[in-house]
């Protein structure tokens, strides 16, 4: 039986070369992969009305080219012939969305990148990947950058 790995696709340069560098000696053959990418809708109030950033009008504009651009890069790490399917979503709260969207897609493992913060900053940051230590339903790899 295939294990399924959602891999938490992230903007950042760095934490994409770092799950570039994962996944390039990684053998796929026995998996289901998938890629998610979240997009954090923002809320203002404005004018006595509330306003979100990106909208569904703006989103249904970014989804396309988001989509392409993570195909093409998820294409160019991973071995020829391995299958893998690429989602872009909408949330507010992307870490605790993809929390939800992981029990949904009864995954076996998540794979996050972090970008390593240590002394204060790491002691005061919280990120997705110390959200998804605490609440993720299946098991985690977290990869840090090499220094």
């Amino acid at each position: 039986m295939k294990k399924k790995i959602v891999v938490a696709m992230p903007i950042e340069t760095e934490m994409l070369e770092t799950i570039q560098k994962w996944a390039e000696k990684e053998d796929f053959t026995h998996a289901d992969l998938v890629f998610t990418h979240y997009v954090r809708q923002e809320y203002s109030g404005y004018e006595m009305t509330v306003v979100s950033y990106p909208d569904e009008k703006i989103f249904a504009e970014m989804k396309p080219v988001l989509t392409n651009h993570f195909q093409a890069l998820c294409s160019k790490m991973l071995k020829p012939g391995v299958s893998f399917k690429v989602e872009v979503l909408l949330s507010p709260s992307p870490a605790d969305s993809m929390v939800k969207n992981l029990s949904n897609h009864k995954a076996d493992m998540i794979v996050v990148a972090t970008r390593g913060k240590t002394g204060l900053a790491g002691f005061f940051g919280s990120s997705f990947a110390d959200h998804m230590t605490k609440f993720s339903p299946c098991d985690l790899l977290v990869l840090r950058p090499r220094r």
